[in-house]
């Protein structure tokens, strides 16, 4: 039996060069198990790895951290401020078409009726 390394942590953004290191998915240990000689190397794929949304913290909520649109920070939505206001006017109900109100450029608050109302 050859002797392996546990690599744990935020391994899934890089588990195909974990992979490719020679590393194999231990179910049971919930740790990628790799050669002696490339621990060193995992362990700082791992400590680079981007952080994942939602990664353990165990609500199962999913949290979205870049518009879909714009790519721009949408601090936890699905799209950001700016591209939910474009898409509300008009369009059917899943397209936003619903009243809705929100402050300028100016900061006065402004009111849009929408097609359902």
């Amino acid at each position: 039996m050859t002797k392996t390394i546990a690599i744990t942590g935020n391994t899934y953004p890089v588990k195909d060069q974990l992979r490719a290191l020679g590393g194999k998915w231990n179910a049971d240990r919930k740790a990628w198990m790799v050669p002696p000689d490339k621990a060193d190397e995992a362990r700082k794929l791992v400590d680079s790895a981007p952080k994942t949304a939602g990664s353990g913290s165990g609500s199962g909520k999913r949290r979205f951290n870049h518009c879909a649109d714009c790519g721009a920070p949408s601090h936890g939505y699905y799209r950001c401020r700016d591209c939910n206001i474009e898409r509300r006017p008009g369009g059917s109900r899943h397209m936003g078409g619903q009243s809705y109100s929100y402050t300028d450029a100016n900061g006065r608050r402004q009111f849009v009726l929408g097609d359902d109302d």
